[in-house]
């Protein structure tokens, strides 16, 4: 998802969820997302969340890159735990967004890895949402 330096590759494995939604207020930089059950659908760990122990919010702005010179922006939240059981949930700002955010048809909202066995890394998008209200 997302272009040039603002890619965000997906994850290798299919994962499903059993409720989730995500909010992002372009005016103002706040996003609230909850996901819940967030578990692999396929390979040796199906129905775990394997060693996933927190996940991130990330916005992708300008997904094909065609404002940002070819490159998508990318916008995260903090990293929050993911329970044993898949469940996530933020409220926060995640300050001033980008010009690319408000201006670009092309957004996204993808849940991505943030930490494997409690060690930060960056991660694949294990999930999204794709619908803009206006």
């Amino acid at each position: 998802m997302g272009s040039g330096t603002g890619a965000v590759p997906g994850g290798f494995l299919p994962w499903t969820t059993t409720a989730g939604v995500a909010r992002v207020n372009l005016a103002t930089g706040e996003i609230q997302f909850v996901v819940k059950g967030l578990v692999l659908a396929g390979g040796n760990g199906i129905g775990t969340r394997a060693d996933i122990t927190a996940v991130k919010g990330t916005l992708v702005c300008d997904t094909n890159g065609s404002a940002g010179g070819g490159n998508s922006t990318l916008v995260q939240t903090a990293a929050i735990p993911l329970s044993s059981d898949g469940d996530a949930n933020f409220s926060g700002s995640v300050g001033t967004l980008s010009a690319a955010c408000s201006s670009e048809p092309d957004i996204a909202f993808l849940i991505r890895v943030a930490e494997v066995n409690g060690v930060p890394v960056t991660g694949p998008w294990i999930a999204f949402a794709a619908v803009r209200e206006n």
